[in-house]
């Protein structure tokens, strides 16, 4: 975690990093236009990754997803229906990371069982 005056481009150096230490078979990174620089593809290339951009379509206008950041966004959304992610009620980084697990369980589980609906994942976790 890093406090809120560090920039997100130089918060991804030390994420790139860091995700390259726990994981080094790790080749790509997808990333949004705020992290385009010189800074992230140096670091991305001195550990051997690659950084791929994913730019929204300039000739849409509104909202329009974006394949591989959609999956993303739709996933964090579905989290974030579960009472506590809906806000930052965690103290420490790794309280709110279990909790986060518990819902993506929740959600998994529930997919798994037969006769749910697959798009209104409504099971809350109680602390």
């Amino acid at each position: 975690m890093s406090s809120a005056s560090v920039q997100d481009r130089d918060g991804a150096v030390l994420l790139i990093r860091a995700a390259h230490q726990s994981f080094p078979s790790i080749e790509k990174i997808l990333v949004d236009g705020a992290y385009v620089g010189e800074v992230i593809n140096d670091a991305a290339s001195a550990l051997g990754i690659t950084v791929e951009v994913t730019k929204r379509n300039e000739r849409v206008k509104g909202f329009a997803p974006v394949p591989k950041r959609w999956s993303v966004e739709r996933t964090l959304g579905w989290v974030g229906r579960y009472r506590g992610t809906s806000k930052d009620y965690e103290r420490y980084s790794e309280t709110e990371e279990d909790v986060i697990k518990r819902a993506m369980v929740a959600l998994l589980v529930r997919r798994l069982a037969p006769g749910h609906p697959l798009e209104t994942p409504r099971l809350q976790i109680r602390d």
